[in-house]
């Protein structure tokens, strides 16, 4: 017994059964969506698939979550580092966004981010608060 062909077999078959869930959830609810199972280092695959999206979706741990400690998930951070997408990350618990933050710190990626920001969808229903940080001393110092 092979028991790396074992082990991709196990893992092949969960991530069959992932997507499963997924598509029931999305035609339960009348969401257009499109499944895919790719094979290797996951936050290569998400970064690699990011090419033709607008949007990268992912929680900020995996499936071991409530025995994880720290911000982020190895993989989480992987795909922010690499990602050539914006990253939304979301935590367990998700909420509908209703007041949404952007950092600003004046740089070309923050005047994207508010950019992208401006232009979706739902804005008009919410209003944002703009977080301008600088490198100088607080006024309280």
């Amino acid at each position: 017994l092979d028991f790396s062909s074992k082990m991709r077999e196990i893992l092949e078959e969960r991530g069959k059964t992932v997507l499963d869930e997924f598509s029931e959830r999305c035609a339960q609810r009348n969401i257009k969506y499109q499944t895919v199972l790719d094979t290797g280092l996951i936050a290569n695959e998400i970064c690699s698939r990011a090419q033709i999206a607008d949007l990268v979706v992912i929680g900020h741990r995996g499936v071991n979550e409530q025995f994880s400690t720290g911000l982020l998930g190895t993989t989480a951070e992987s795909i922010t580092r690499k990602c050539p997408r914006p990253v939304f990350i979301s935590p367990m618990a998700f909420r509908e966004i209703r007041r949404p933050v952007l950092a600003y710190d004046g740089s070309e990626r923050a005047s994207r981010a508010m950019r992208a920001g401006s232009t979706t969808p739902s804005r008009p229903r919410h209003h944002c608060t703009f977080q301008c940080s600088s490198l100088t001393e607080s006024p309280h110092a």
